[in-house]
C-alpha cells in the first residue's frame, strides 16, 4: 500500500512530472545474465591484495568472474564519488560501479575535497541540503549540459 500511495502523491505534485512507460529508461535496459556470478561457489584470493572475497575485490576493483562475461557500462557522464575513509570498501554499495564502469567512475577515499579539475558549467555536486535543487528546478537545458557528477 505504501508505494502506491507515494506514486499517487507524485502524480498530484505539479513540480515532479510523472514519466510514462514510453519515457522511462527502465523499459529500455538490457540486463546481462547472472550466470557468471551464480557459477562462483567459493571465495577467491585477490591477486593484488591477497584478501579473499566471493565476487570481486572492493579494494582493488578486480572481478573474479570471467571478465568477458561481465558487462562494461559506458556512462553518459563522468562520476567522481567521495567516500569517507572510515567506510569499509566491502560494505560500500558504490564499489561495484567502479568495476562495471572503470573509465567513467573514480572513487576518492578522503574527508577533504579531492584536488581534481572540474568545470563549474558542466559539473554538479550531489549533496543533500535544504538548498539542493532537483533536475526539474535547474531546467532541461542546464541539466543537458551536465558532464560530471
Amino acid at each position: 500500500m505504501e508505494p502506491q500511495h507515494k506514486i499517487k502523491k507524485l502524480e498530484e505534485d505539479k513540480e515532479a512530472p510523472v514519466q510514462t512507460s514510453e519515457e522511462c529508461y527502465l523499459h529500455s535496459l538490457k540486463l546481462a545474465s547472472f550466470a557468471p556470478l551464480d557459477e562462483i561457489k567459493t571465495r577467491a584470493q585477490c591477486p593484488k591484495c591477497k584478501f579473499k572475497k566471493k565476487y570481486y575485490c572492493p579494494t582493488c576493483f578486480i572481478c573474479f568472474a570471467d571478465e568477458k562475461l561481465i558487462p562494461i557500462i559506458k556512462l553518459p557522464l563522468k562520476v567522481s564519488i567521495i567516500k569517507h575513509p572510515g567506510e569499509k570498501p566491502e560494505r560500500s554499495s558504490i564499489m561495484p560501479l567502479k568495476i562495471l564502469s572503470k573509465e567513467d567512475v573514480e572513487i576518492f577515499s578522503t574527508i577533504e575535497l579531492p584536488k581534481i579539475e572540474l568545470d563549474p558549467k558542466t559539473t554538479v555536486l550531489l549533496f543533500p541540503t535544504k538548498e539542493a535543487k532537483t533536475l526539474n528546478e535547474i531546467g532541461k537545458e542546464a541539466a543537458s549540459k551536465i558532464k560530471h557528477l
